[in-house]
């Protein structure tokens, strides 16, 4: 009753730490994750925002944001590409808040998010994820007062709802017992391999698709394929994912 009690006042308080691991703060790739960034800034005074490893630009970037706490060390592979087991556990350890959201660095985030926090089921164990919706943004937004109506519209308009495979955000109490592995982040496959690893343990995965819009950004993406077969072999094979259709 007490935990219950306690995390009911997380959750309406927007107690939540944000992680990401940014790409390059160069190009499109700036104005994209800086329209992320700062959604996820303008969502609650509350918000803690942890940008993880050393990309070009991302500890200028965090310097000069308020609220943001950069970690420059996360363990990649050769290819430079994070590794879950590192990215969340050091995420985890330097969290301030009960609840923490893995977010893609391209995701944007409206006030809607908050509000589904308050209907979380806080006396359980969960993993909650959400099937993205992707917009073609190509400039940088302004965030004036009306922000979120005209881009919602855009959404509603213009936005295509990703298939259940895609999963780039991952909310989750700081509290809960999950075995963690080296899964390629952002290569195909690893929020499928760790989703499944999640049930196997016996964690309730929920989706939150209806509850708010988790809004990417659409970029190009580029990879070596070994990056997708290490994956696929450290799963154990397609028979150890799932996608969101798993989710309640």
């Amino acid at each position: 009753e007490n935990r219950v009690s306690f995390m009911k006042h997380v959750a309406e308080n927007a107690r939540v730490t944000i992680f990401s691991v940014p790409h390059a703060f160069t190009g499109k790739s700036k104005i994209l994750q800086d329209n992320a960034i700062t959604s996820w800034t303008l969502l609650h005074p509350n918000i803690e925002i942890i940008l993880l490893g050393d990309a070009p630009g991302v500890r200028e970037y965090a310097a000069t944001r308020e609220n943001i706490q950069h970690i420059p060390e996360i363990k990649r592979n050769r290819f430079g590409t994070p590794m879950l087991r590192d990215v969340f556990s050091k995420a985890i350890h330097a969290a301030r808040n009960n609840l923490l959201c893995y977010a893609g660095s391209t995701m944007i985030l409206t006030s809607q998010f908050i509000e589904a926090l308050r209907k979380l089921p806080l006396e359980k164990r969960f993993f909650l994820v959400a099937r993205q919706v992707d917009l073609d943004i190509d400039t940088a937004l302004t965030f004036q007062r009306d922000w979120e109506t005209k881009l919602l519209a855009d959404v509603r308009d213009k936005g295509k709802l990703h298939g259940g495979s895609a999963m780039n955000i991952m909310l989750f109490p700081r509290d809960l017992t999950m075995t963690l592995h080296d899964f390629l982040i952002e290569r195909p496959g690893w929020d499928n391999a760790f989703t499944y690893q999640l049930l196997k343990q016996g964690i309730p995965l929920l989706d939150a698709t209806l509850a708010f819009p988790a809004i990417h950004q659409n970029h190009a993406q580029s990879y070596h394929k070994e990056e997708a077969a290490y994956n696929f072999k450290l799963a154990g094979g397609l028979s150890q994912m799932v996608t969101i259709g798993n989710a309640h």
